[in-house]
């Protein structure tokens, strides 16, 4: 059995964590202030192409988990 587990967690909310761990100092030394803008970019990619294409059971798993701010909820075949 293969289960799939899918953090949906809005874009704005994954900046935020990002903007707080750098302000915590808790990412590497490759992270700085002059480049934040490029990983904001990043972010915003990333959650667009997991928006327009989310996992699927096609992708081979029996089961889906998704969990977001708001509720968990299961796809199944």
């Amino acid at each position: 059995r293969i289960v799939g587990i899918w953090l949906n967690t809005p874009v704005e909310l994954c900046i935020w964590r990002h903007q707080k761990r750098m302000n915590n100092g808790e990412t590497s030394e490759r992270y700085t202030k002059e480049n934040e803008g490029s990983f904001e970019n990043i972010i915003r990619r990333y959650c667009e192409t997991l928006i327009k294409e989310p996992p699927s059971l096609d992708e081979g798993f029996d089961e889906i988990i998704v969990i977001t701010p708001e509720n968990i909820r299961t796809i199944k075949r």
